[in-house]
């Protein structure tokens, strides 16, 4: 799996683990890229966001302690707030990761998640961009299977007709 650093908007210092390894930090230059190997499917990958400045780490899925998430997951990274005046993340200010990524694979095959490196005690402004990185590699939802979809169309076929029964 690749990581990619894509956009920064913190004065901490920060870092990203998987585990207990460093992958990136935001003194790294935007575009850095780590890749994460041995990898088996369905494994469930731990990773870990650090304010080394507050001494204060964050991991997905898990409360911190002010009770709130401090990693947000998009599947674009025009999802994610610039500092002021508030607009969208946009492909220059990705600036070289851009260029990374692309160079990879097509930015739309990218899942970013974005980071907030500060309690709500430390007056955060939960915009989760104070770091920005691209994952490559994580599986998407799974479709569901014809058959299923098929079911799901026959019931809902079945559902219209005892309504015009009804009806009429």
């Amino acid at each position: 799996m690749d990581v990619v650093f894509a956009y920064k908007s913190a004065a901490d210092v920060d870092l990203l683990f998987n585990g207990t390894s460093l992958l990136v930090a935001n003194q790294d230059a935007q575009g850095t890229e780590a890749t994460i190997t041995g990898l088996t499917v369905g494994q469930v990958l731990d990773f870990v966001f650090t304010n080394q400045t507050t001494g204060d780490s964050f991991q997905a899925g898990v409360a911190a302690s002010d009770g709130d998430q401090h990693i947000a997951v998009q599947s674009t990274y025009a999802d994610f707030q610039t500092d002021p005046p508030r607009a969208y993340l946009t492909q220059a200010e990705l600036g070289a990761a851009f260029g990374v990524m692309t160079g990879i694979a097509p930015i739309g095959d990218w899942t970013f998640a974005g980071m907030e490196d500060l309690l709500a005690s430390q007056n955060s402004d939960f915009d989760y961009n104070d770091l920005v990185f691209g994952f490559l590699g994580i599986a998407p939802d799974p479709v569901p299977e014809p058959m299923t979809l098929s079911l799901l169309g026959v019931g809902l076929v079945g559902l219209a007709a005892i309504r015009r029964r009804r009806t009429a």
